[in-house]
């Protein structure tokens, strides 16, 4: 097989993987998982949260040039401090694989989850902190039965 044939089903394999969760599916996981309360944030919080850094999309997203760090699931887990992705020298405080995040099983990725929380809040996104903290949330969970 040539290393063409061998790029495309790399492809098309990886993105039969990821996927865009619907928020509601993904408000209803996160409810299941603990999440809603935790540490004091609710459903909305993490939703919002979520919908800012990946915007619903378990794939990492396109990396310019050589930049080292990666971000991945649809967390954004940083391959410096939270997984390893066995490029970079990393903390991987949640000691998993980065590649575990990138499919459409988010079981891992909520339990890193819970684990950064535990240590520093949602404050570790900067994309909460910007865009969610303190803000009307309602429209997360509108429509969502849940």
């Amino acid at each position: 097989m040539n290393v063409l044939a061998v790029a495309l089903i790399s492809i098309v394999t990886m993105a039969s993987e990821a996927r865009i969760i619907p928020r509601c599916e993904l408000a209803k996981t996160l409810k299941e998982h603990g999440l809603d309360g935790f540490k004091g944030y609710t459903l909305k919080d993490w939703l919002c949260m979520v919908f800012f850094e990946s915007n619903f999309n378990t794939r990492p997203p396109m990396t310019r040039g050589t930049r080292r760090q990666g971000n991945y699931g649809i967390f954004r887990f940083s391959n410096r401090y939270w997984c390893s992705d066995g490029k970079q020298r990393s903390r991987n405080v949640c000691n998993i694989a980065c590649q575990k995040f990138l499919d459409d099983d988010i079981t891992d990725d909520i339990e890193c989850a819970k684990k950064v929380v535990r240590g520093s809040g949602l404050n570790t996104w900067s994309a909460w902190t910007r865009r969610c903290r303190g803000k009307n949330l309602d429209s997360y969970l509108k429509g969502c039965s849940l």
